[in-house]
Parts: structure tokens; C-alpha cells; sequence
């Protein structure tokens, strides 16, 4: 792969084929406890003892589908789930010296920017990662305003973050509709405008993932630390 014509920042990063590196995804739901908990499980006994490796993952929902926005998980019952999920997985992953990071998701229980701040507050020390992907939240409603969406994310996000998703959206024709992720570059973002502003706040060690696919798959640049 080369490095997309669109994307540049200080301080070369280079593209690395290895699926995330010391970053390992693992699907599902969590709040499907009998189904995920096989699933993370597996992926903690493969981490490498001698390798700082973090699980990514979903937060999860509390409707009846993967992505299916509930207003159950903005109000008291998804905080609970939220908080209690967190405890849980970190209690997992702590033996292993793992760390865990979440994927913000506006149909999730971990939605939005204030709730990314909040858990950096309260879990940062203990091992929880900041994942800043700022494509995930925007919402049908969002779409208009993208750019300036993006530009808060990086200013909230990106200072704290261990993981920066860097994905492209390609805007709705048609009004109420959620824009379609798309590989960054190819779609219709201001590219240049944002990467000077992500440069800014962006610690030069923190990876960029661009994704190549955003089905499956995530190729990423390196930090330089």
C-alpha cells in the first residue's frame, strides 16, 4: 500500500501491513455476554506477554441489533451497562497486562465525546485507552456540519488519544440519511484542512489507522516514538 496522495503530517509515518500491530480488534457485542466473552477471552491469551498490546471493541448497544441505536443507551440503564462493562473488561485484561480501548459509536453505549472524556477521566489510569474516530459519531443530523464535527474531535480527542481512526465520509444526497464511511481520501471531507488541524493536537508518537476497507480491514501509519 502507499501512502494516500491526500495524507501528510510532521514527522514521517510509515505504512505497516499488520493489521493494527499491537492493536487487535474483537467483534461482537459485549453486552452479548455468552457470545463475547469466548471471543475476548481468546484474544487476551493471544496477546503477547512481551508485546503493550490493546483490545478494540465496540461498546455495544442495548437494542436488539449490532448497530441499532436504543435510547436506553444515553439514559441511566446505558450508563450502567457502560460502567459496568468497563470495570469488567479492565479486571479481565489487567492480569494480562493488556489494555483495553473502545471504538465511539453514536448507536452505542459509548456515543459521544463527553462520554469519551468521562471515561478518560475516571479510567485512563487504569489502563482504558482513548480511541479517536471521529467518523463513527456523526449522525444523519450531523452530516451537514462533518467538518466542524471533526475539527471539535480532534481538538477533545486527539491530545489523549492511543489510537487515532482516520476515515473519510461520503455525504448523503438525500436529507436524514447517515453519511457512508468511507477509506480516507475517497470521499468528501476538506482532507487537506483537516490533517493541518489534526498535525496541531496529534502527538507525533500516536498511530493513524486509515482504513483500506472499513468492513474489515485497517492498515496503520506509526507513530514516531
Amino acid at each position: 500500500m502507499t501512502r494516500p496522495a491526500s495524507f501528510s503530517l510532521p514527522n514521517p509515518r510509515v505504512v505497516i501491513d499488520d493489521h493494527c500491530a499491537r492493536f487487535r480488534f474483537v467483534k461482537g457485542n459485549p453486552l452479548d455476554n455468552a457470545a463475547f466473552l469466548p471471543k475476548f477471552t481468546r484474544a487476551l491469551e493471544a496477546c503477547d506477554p512481551g508485546t503493550p498490546t490493546t483490545l478494540l471493541l465496540y461498546s455495544g448497544t442495548l437494542g436488539a441489533s449490532a448497530f441499532e441505536p436504543d435510547i436506553r443507551n444515553w439514559m441511566a440503564p446505558g450508563r450502567t451497562a457502560l460502567g459496568s462493562l468497563v470495570e469488567r473488561l479492565l479486571d479481565a485484561a489487567r492480569p494480562c497486562g493488556v489494555r483495553i480501548g473502545f471504538i465511539p459509536h453514536f448507536a452505542h453505549l459509548l456515543s459521544d465525546l463527553p462520554g469519551q472524556m468521562r471515561l478518560w477521566h475516571e479510567y485512563s489510569e487504569r489502563g482504558l485507552a482513548t480511541i479517536l474516530s471521529p467518523a463513527s459519531l456523526i449522525t444523519a443530523t450531523m452530516a451537514r456540519d462533518a467538518q466542524e464535527h471533526y475539527a471539535r474531535a480532534f481538538e477533545v480527542c486527539a491530545p489523549r488519544c492511543d489510537l487515532c481512526i482516520l476515515e473519510d465520509l461520503r455525504l448523503p444526497k438525500t436529507p436524514h440519511a447517515i453519511p457512508e464511511r468511507v477509506p480516507w481520501g475517497e470521499g468528501d471531507l476538506p482532507h487537506a484542512r483537516l490533517i493541518e488541524r489534526l498535525a496541531i493536537v496529534l502527538a507525533p508518537s500516536t498511530p493513524v489507522a486509515l482504513t483500506v476497507n472499513p468492513a474489515s480491514e485497517i492498515r496503520i501509519l506509526p507513530g514516531t516514538g
